[in-house]
């Protein structure tokens, strides 16, 4: 559980973030990728 709260932190959740906006534009015309981009950013801002 500890281990968690350090990983979590503003700043890894911002550049996570940031890596998903970065992804989702380089595959912007797959929509499968987009997809799971998609919920990958709901199931990171349901955890926090």
């Amino acid at each position: 559980l500890e281990h968690g709260r350090q990983v979590l932190t503003p700043e890894c959740l911002q550049q996570y973030a940031n890596e998903l906006q970065m992804l989702s534009q380089q595959y912007a015309e797959d929509k499968t990728k987009l997809g799971l981009l998609k919920s990958l950013w709901q199931y990171a801002t349901e955890i926090v």
